[in-house]
């Protein structure tokens, strides 16, 4: 069984521009606006809850929970290696690999996964 061990979660005031129905998934790595992640953004965090913005507007959901220290549960983008150091990538899922926005990378794997969308513990760092 694989477990989060968060030391700490704080709030990410959620300042993005968005379109109706927009959904940030529970494990998705968040930026500094509390969106999703794209290729080539650095992650503040990881989602501890799915949050969904029927209207498109902030306003719907200002606060944006995340885990910014610890172990969090993340989505695999495709298959990683135990003790690889990942990045985000796009729609706030992880993927290892040598080059890092700012040359920092999001955290260690824990685990390894075969294949895309697989469950996988990363030590935040």
């Amino acid at each position: 069984m694989k477990t989060e061990q968060p030391i700490l979660i704080t709030s990410i005031p959620f300042t993005a521009t968005i379109d109706p129905n927009y959904e940030i998934p529970q494990h998705s790595v968040v930026n500094k606006d509390g969106a999703v992640t794209s290729e080539g953004n650095i992650g503040i965090g990881v989602a501890t809850n799915t949050y969904t913005f029927p209207s498109g507007l902030a306003s719907d959901n200002p606060v944006i929970s995340a885990i910014a220290k610890g172990i969090a549960l993340c989505i695999s983008s495709e298959a990683i290696t135990k003790g690889a150091l990942v990045r985000p990538t796009d729609n706030g899922k992880v993927t290892d690999s040598d080059v890092f926005p700012d040359n920092f990378p999001f955290g260690i794997a824990l685990d390894g996964c075969a294949s895309a969308d697989e469950l996988i513990r990363i030590l935040l760092i």
